[in-house]
């Protein structure tokens, strides 16, 4: 059970959410690499609010009889605490279906979990669980763990929309609401990059990637996200 004197806590950590958010504009060319048809890969990624770098992460992607899993640490520090996270799950080879997630953060420990369920979503942290439609448009989706934004971009040129319901499991600690409206605005593609404006809730951002979606960095306002490998 979640203890009460955490609630905040995870409120402090949630501003990365509204201030770096992640949006993937429907473009016209499909990528010719996804996770789908790789057998092990390793990124790395950091957060930087001005020139302050707020947290580093590490994800490792490996397959074994045709499913893939995941594994993934991040180190973010908020109010001068250091918070550890810990998730694993695993995807269809096209979104991510299993997504289990430890944080550590000022002595206090809380366990989210979501699973695909045919077609609902369970979101659980305790004795707490939200269920949600999983319909071809939802996306599960984390406002501390970069990685995630990184799967959905390699995603996004076969989902057929640009409008996308964002489940962020983490807030169901603090929170009923988890999902929001994530909606395409703007492609450009140049000179083997693709330049992205999206809607996250309330939030406007900027995604800039390569023309085969790999992500190169998602910038808020003073909030730059950036994946380094």
């Amino acid at each position: 059970m979640i203890e009460k004197n955490f609630r905040p806590s995870i409120r402090g950590l949630l501003f990365v959410l509204f201030l770096l958010g992640a949006g993937i504009i429907y473009a016209q060319q499909a990528p010719t690499l996804t996770v789908a048809n790789t057998k092990d890969e390793s990124w790395d990624f950091t957060i930087r609010v001005m020139t302050q770098t707020f947290a580093t992460e590490t994800v490792f992607f490996s397959q074994a009889e045709g499913v893939t899993t995941f594994t993934a640490n991040a180190v973010l520090f908020s109010q001068g605490q250091p918070a550890i996270l810990l998730a694993s799950g695993k995807t269809d080879d096209s979104r991510i279906v299993e997504y289990a997630l430890d944080v550590d953060y000022n002595g206090k420990r809380t366990m989210i979990e979501a699973t695909v369920k045919g077609d609902v979503l369970e979101v659980r942290s305790g004795e707490k669980t939200v269920t949600l439609p999983w319909t071809p448009n939802t996306i599960l989706l984390d406002n501390n763990m970069s990685f995630m934004w990184q799967y959905f971009l390699y995603y996004y040129p076969y989902a057929g929309t640009n409008d996308f319901i964002a489940v962020i499991p983490q807030l169901v600690a603090s929170q009923d609401t988890i999902a929001f409206p994530f909606t395409i605005q703007r492609a450009v593609e140049s000179d083997g990059k693709v330049t992205l404006n999206f809607s996250l809730a309330s939030s406007l951002g900027i995604i800039n990637a390569s023309n085969r979606y790999r992500l190169s960095h998602i910038q808020i306002g003073a909030t730059k996200m950036e994946r380094t490998r």
